[in-house]
């Protein structure tokens, strides 16, 4: 049910008001009368109603100053106005104020109840929207989240070579904008995941912990593993930062309810040295700190099994027969398509879609070597509505049809 507020200085019309008209029937509910506009400034701090009805001329306040201060603070307030022939003047001021319904008096059911039809539409309407935009405001907010644990994860991959993701984490709002940086990891027991309210809580409970003004960025790193990087205003001695790091570790262990480890990571004067600094921490943890292109290849492919590419390729390994782009995968995983883009051709050496087209095809190979399926049923189990788009895909990619594909090789 809306609220809806009477205002009228005549004690008759706010009682006939009240009984008239069926307000339930419409979705509204009487939540308080006034006789003038004073009166109906307080109830409406009060009540916060949807609806106010008012009279126009008044004693102490009138209508049109109510509608004036009450829209002043809250703006999508509706007013339905009440008022005379001789009165019309004051009515097309109360519709430059916004105002778009009105009523004559003497007050006719049916025009009273066309008007509250309008509103409890209009107020749905803008429910809808605000509900729409408080979803899209969730979802942008976590898509920022995501990205910037991204960037953070690939800028201590990079290791020295780091210059174009340090240049983009401005991009995201990723800012050190004191002389002093500070890194730590965490792991916990198990390699338990950290959920999105443990890692609220870390960034929480480090902001309270250090003594001065502080900016703190939460990314998780390998399989139960967390890192923070955090810029403070004021440079502590290494007793402080280990005093600070010790109750930040006790208060969080308490409220994980399980054992945490925490590696230290070296305090350095620039942002650009963070990631370094984040490779100690790791250290301390025990954990790999050669990241770089020096390490041996099937040692990198290790320190790299849970970078966001590879958790992409899965994902295309597991769901190659739907209907997969590049916009629909990176709304998935909450990252700019172009930014997607490039990284894919980055870490694997091809694109999105050749990545894509490659397993499909893979897949479809199989199904015409081990199984009696017409050409149009594969093209469906692969991701292909079109049976023909498929055939010229396989050709192009294979090198020849699938019909010709499946006599060659099933006869080797």
């Amino acid at each position: 049910m809306f609220k809806v507020m009477l205002v009228d200085d005549e004690t008759k019309i706010l009682e006939g008001l009240s009984v008239m008209i069926d307000w339930n029937k419409y979705g509204f509910e009487i939540c308080a009368r006034a006789r003038n506009g004073s009166e109906a400034l307080k109830a409406a701090r009060l009540w916060e109603p949807e609806l106010i009805v008012t009279d126009i001329q008044m004693p102490q306040m009138d209508g049109l100053e109510l509608i004036r201060q009450w829209k002043a603070i809250h703006t999508l307030t509706h007013f339905i106005i009440l008022s005379g022939y001789s009165e019309f003047k004051y009515a097309k001021q109360a519709m430059q104020l916004g105002v778009r319904h009105y009523v004559l008096k003497p007050i006719e059911e049916t025009g009273l109840e066309a008007c509250l039809i309008e509103v409890a539409q209009d107020i749905m309407s803008l429910r809808e929207e605000e509900s729409e935009l408080s979803l899209l405001r969730r979802h942008s907010e976590a898509y920022l989240k995501l990205q910037r644990e991204n960037m953070l994860r690939d800028w201590v991959h990079a290791g020295k070579h780091a210059e174009e993701i340090v240049a983009n984490l401005a991009e995201l709002d990723v800012l050190f904008p004191y002389s002093n940086c500070h890194s730590i990891a965490l792991l916990k027991e198990n390699r338990e995941l950290w959920s999105e309210l443990d890692m609220d809580a870390a960034c929480k409970i480090m902001a309270e912990t250090i003594p001065m003004p502080a900016i703190v960025y939460p990314f998780r790193f390998e399989e139960g593993e967390l890192g923070l990087m955090f810029n403070f205003a004021r440079r502590g001695t290494d007793e402080e930062v280990k005093e600070w790091s010790l109750q930040f570790h006790q208060k969080l262990s308490k409220h994980c309810g399980s054992p945490i480890t925490l590696g230290m990571g070296s305090i350095v004067r620039s942002m650009h040295d963070l990631n370094e600094s984040y490779r100690v921490a790791r250290g301390s943890l025990g954990e790999p700190t050669a990241l770089d292109t020096a390490v041996p290849q099937q040692q990198q492919q290790v320190l790299h099994r849970r970078s966001i590419v590879d958790e992409i390729k899965a994902y295309i390994d597991l769901h190659y027969d739907e209907q997969l782009t590049l916009t629909s995968i990176a709304e998935s995983f909450f990252i700019h398509a172009h930014y997607l883009s490039q990284l894919f051709r980055k870490k694997t050496g091809v694109t999105f879609l050749h990545y894509l087209t490659y397993t499909r095809m893979e897949h479809a190979k199989r199904l015409l070597l081990t199984t009696d399926l017409k050409v149009y049923e594969i093209s469906r189990l692969v991701g292909y509505e079109d049976s023909k788009y498929f055939s010229r895909i396989f050709e192009r990619t294979v090198g020849m049809k699938p019909s010709e594909f499946k006599q060659t090789f099933t006869k080797e």
